[in-house]
């Protein structure tokens, strides 16, 4: 019976270790992806490349497309803002701000550098329920997609403050 206590305590601490420091580590050995290689999480139909020049499509009249996904709970959510102020959920919910809201929140973004961020922001290591957040955004002749996760230090402050503005207005058109 002691002899499984210490297996089963041994198994427990190399599955635990999985998820600790090992990335840090091996810190040298981590290659960000190939210039034009779409990373295996994003699907082609979404974003044709991450190279400064990507080219992200979003659907007619989208100028906003929100996805968090992950988390302990394994959640899945999308929200595609449109020109018109319609919010439309994965859910198939369909709400709605004023068109007036949505301009002001391009702007924002806009102000706040959205469209000179890099594409991807990985953090050393992805394990642990983190959530992983997809902004895609239209104003004009520009898109831009970013993609990003919780807790990672490399973030800039102004891509959080983007995010809080757009949950936000998601927010504000549930009610």
């Amino acid at each position: 019976m002691g002899k499984i206590i210490v297996s089963l305590i041994l198994i427990s601490a190399a599955f635990l270790t999985g998820c600790g420091l090992s990335a840090l580590e091996n810190r040298s050995e981590m290659k960000p992806p190939t210039p034009g290689e779409a990373p295996s999480e994003v699907t082609p139909t979404e974003i044709e490349s991450t190279s400064p020049s990507q080219t992200v499509k979003l659907p007619d009249g989208v100028v906003i497309q929100f996805q968090r996904s992950g988390g302990l709970a394994g959640v899945m959510e999308s929200w595609l803002i449109y020109s018109d102020g319609r919010v439309v959920s994965n859910q198939g919910k369909t709400v709605s701000v004023t068109s007036q809201q949505v301009s002001e929140l391009l702007q924002k973004i806009e102000q706040l550098g959205f469209f000179a961020l890099p594409a991807r922001y990985m953090p050393l290591n992805k394990c642990c329920d983190l959530f992983e957040y997809t902004l895609s955004v239209q104003m004009a002749e520009k898109t831009h997609q970013v993609v990003f996760y919780d807790f990672d230090p490399e973030v800039p402050q102004a891509l959080w403050e983007i995010m809080a503005a757009v949950q936000a207005l998601i927010d504000e058109s549930a009610h």
